[in-house]
Parts: structure tokens; sequence; C-alpha cells
């Protein structure tokens, strides 16, 4: 499933045949970039709370203040939601850490822009069918 537009997109790949692993391959592209990690979901509620995070979004499509934020079991992966200018303003953030300081590990961030209308709906509703097959 993807996040975004055809150019500028997190896509998220089941892992495995089975949903129910908890994990993904997350790849986020945009303007040249391509980063990939490997993501683990919470065990107990796998997709449920990614799922809820972009339902809870297509809900307030019309807008909310501040920012909404979701973030994986190891924090491999963050998204950021914020509504401005008629549009869900989405920062994506997939980082590689190693323990430690010094230059380990990598960090790709990048701003994807969805229409809180059909689009963030279509978002919420692949998510929720992955979460689905995966309970």
């Amino acid at each position: 499933m993807e996040i975004g537009s055809a150019s500028e997109c997190l896509r998220l790949d089941v892992e495995s045949d089975d949903p129910a692993l908890g994990d993904l391959v997350a790849v986020l592209s945009v303007d040249g970039l391509s980063a990939t990690k490997r993501v683990y979901l919470h065990p107990a509620s796998g997709w449920s709370e990614l799922e809820e995070f972009f339902a809870g979004l297509a809900l307030d499509w019309r807008g909310w203040s501040g920012t909404r934020e979701w973030t994986s079991l190891e924090s491999d992966l963050s998204i950021e939601a914020r509504y401005e200018y008629g549009h869900v303003q989405v920062r994506v953030t997939l980082s590689d850490a190693l323990a430690g300081w010094g230059n380990h590990g990598w960090k790709a961030t990048a701003d994807l822009t969805l229409d809180p209308g059909e689009q963030l709906s279509q978002v919420a509703g692949d998510l929720q069918d992955l979460a689905n097959r995966s309970s």
C-alpha cells in the first residue's frame, strides 16, 4: 500500500505471507531519494495502531490544530501529521540508528501532502484491511 503520490510516497509492504507477524518493509521515495527499512509493529496491536492513527485523521478531514504523531515499536518509522492550507501534511521519518555515538546509522525524512478527502480515506481503508487480515 502507498501513502502519498506515485512520485512521492511511503510504501508499506507486509514482510511475510502472514500479516499477523507484525512486521513490514517501509520504503520512502521522494525526489530521487529512496530509503528502505524493515519495521516492527507492536506484537499486541500490529497494524491496528497505525490504522487507528489514519482513521482518526480521515475522521477529522475538515482539519485540526497541532500535530498528531505515530511511532513504530522501535522508533524506526515515525509519522507526524498536521492540517495546513486545506491539505494534510505528513512528515515521514525512516531511520536505522545504531546504539552509541558517532556516525552510526542513518535517517531520511520527507514531507508528503495528502488530500483530506478521498486520498486520506483510501489510506485509512487500506490500513484497515491490513489490520483486519492480521487479527
